[in-house]
């Protein structure tokens, strides 16, 4: 998780030098990586076992 968090931070730097257009940008992005880690969080719970691999 800590690589994707380093990504959107860069993405949202990027969007904050575009100015206006960056603004509208970095609006997408937010809902864009909500949906992210919301599939990302379903897909966790599916499986169902925490750090060691044991089933919870």
């Amino acid at each position: 998780m800590k690589n994707e968090n380093v990504l959107f931070s860069f993405l949202y730097l990027g969007c904050s030098l575009l100015g206006n257009i960056g603004y509208k940008a970095s609006r997408c992005l937010t809902i864009g990586r909500n949906l992210y880690y919301l599939l990302k969080v379903s897909d966790c719970n599916y499986n169902n076992k925490n750090k060691n691999g044991r089933q919870l």
